[in-house]
């Protein structure tokens, strides 16, 4: 892909985009961005804008060629019970566990009214939304009359939405029946995720019923929202273990759960302390008014470096969210600056879309 001066572009591992504005060298560009900052940006990096929009090109899929030739010198993993019996596994559970907020792949599909003051007659926009750090291929597929597929096809980033669609109310028949395929993918090296298909048969009664659309995490409007496919890896460790050992013993009560959010029952020696932080100006000062964006900012930073170092010295913190919210990017800018200046030896990344939006980052503390 070819870049080129007064390109308009987005950006693949961040919200946003711009208009390329000089080429720096063969590897960077310099983009000002919407909202009027100039950043050098690597070409690998970056999207044209024309795009994005339901168009695959080969150069799109990264293709991890790394072969793992580390020797498998790990001690046996075990699961806790209830009665103090522990249960081996063929998985690190501690590995498993920090990875999971950079791998579980949460997907969805949004219904938005186009007008909100009349949400029964509305027309609808059509959302396809990707709730984790992966980046994806996509093919959704729907049938017409002669009983052939019709294909819509993309790419969407990691913690992102795009439109796919925009239907008249009286056309959402069409749509009852939903096949989707799914390539994950990230831009440098990460672990394998298969291939997914899931078809969904949507329940079109409630999409004519007003109380289906609801406030959510992802609109700031109300939208009627489907689950197209959730992974829960926790869930993937209760498989790996042996049936007829799990027969001997009793699951604790979180095991049996759907939704296993705590780790900390399985292991010995996981820790499971997360603090936020919350660094906007409000939250900071009583009265800031008077002050210039740089000294708000200054504050801002000031309180970031106490946090993040507090959080360094105290060993049952793994992990630190960040809320700086959306805002121009400037805080956000800066303080992935100074993770990348002075905090290189830990990792960070955007923090749960579905908890927290576009508005924070989360960086892992490795003792």
């Amino acid at each position: 892909m070819e870049i080129k001066i007064n390109d308009k572009i987005k950006f693949l591992n961040d919200i946003g985009g711009g208009t390329v504005i000089k080429i720096i060298d063969k590897e960077l560009v310099l983009v000002r961005t919407n909202d009027g900052f100039e950043y050098p940006v690597s070409k690998k990096e970056v999207i044209k804008s024309e795009e994005t929009d339901f168009f695959i090109t080969t150069e799109d899929i990264v293709e991890d060629k790394q072969k793992s030739t580390k020797k498998n010198t790990k001690k046996k993993n075990t699961v806790i019970m209830e009665d103090g019996e522990e249960i081996e596994t063929k998985i690190d559970l501690e590995e498993l566990y920090y990875q999971k907020p950079t791998d579980e792949i949460n997907i969805f599909l949004a219904f938005v009214p186009q007008n909100q003051k009349d949400i029964i007659n509305s027309n609808l926009d059509i959302y396809l939304i990707n709730d984790s750090n992966f980046n994806f291929l996509f093919n959704i597929l729907r049938k017409n009359s002669d009983n052939l597929f019709l294909s819509n096809t993309g790419k969407l980033s990691a913690n992102t939405k795009d439109i796919i669609a925009k239907i008249k109310r009286e056309d959402i028949v069409e749509y009852e029946n939903l096949y989707f395929q799914f390539i994950f993918f990230k831009n440098n090296a990460h672990q394998y995720k298969k291939s997914v298909e899931k078809e969904i048969k949507l329940n079109l009664t409630k999409l004519f019923k007003e109380g289906s659309f609801v406030t959510n995490d992802f609109f700031n409007m109300n939208a009627f929202i489907v689950t197209i496919y959730e992974e829960n890896m926790m869930e993937e460790v209760v498989e790996s273990i042996n049936k007829q050992q799990i027969s001997k013993v009793i699951f604790n009560k979180e095991i049996k759960s759907q939704n296993i959010n705590t780790p900390r029952q399985y292991s010995k020696n996981i820790t499971n302390l997360q603090i936020e932080v919350d660094l906007h100006i409000h939250q900071l000062l009583d009265d800031h008014s008077g002050l210039k964006p740089a000294e708000i900012l200054e504050i801002q930073m000031q309180h970031f470096h106490k946090q993040i170092n507090d959080a360094i010295k105290n060993p049952k913190v793994d992990r630190i969210v960040f809320i700086h919210g959306l805002g121009n990017g400037t805080l956000k800018t800066e303080l992935t600056r100074e993770l990348d200046r002075n905090y290189k030896k830990y990792k960070y990344q955007d923090a749960s879309f579905k908890e927290y939006g576009y508005g924070a980052t989360l960086v892992f503390i490795k003792h």
